[in-house]
């Protein structure tokens, strides 16, 4: 799952990327369908990150903020059961 946008956004302006951002965040969405590097960086090209080694760059950051927003992300399961009479709750 990527970062969200504005993170994202301000972290490529961070990291020195900032003529990249517009086009990068404006195509977010697509970041979530890359499953490895190779599809990352040609996916960078695309979007008009020619230099290689900016390419590098943005790919290993966006790597790192996707990694990081995963960790934050909580899944929670409400788990409901009705009493029972092993419970002792039924009157």
């Amino acid at each position: 799952m990527p970062p969200p946008r504005d993170v994202l956004c301000s972290e490529l302006v961070a990291e020195g990327l900032g003529e990249y951002a517009e086009p990068i965040c404006a195509r977010i969405d697509q970041l979530d369908r890359v499953r490895d590097d190779r599809a990352l960086t040609a996916l960078l090209k695309e979007m008009g990150v020619l230099k290689l080694g900016h390419r590098q760059r943005a790919a290993a950051l966006i790597r790192r903020l996707a990694s990081e927003h995963a960790r934050h992300e909580v899944e929670a399961c409400l788990v409901y059961t009705s009493p029972s009479p092993r419970d002792g709750l039924l009157s």
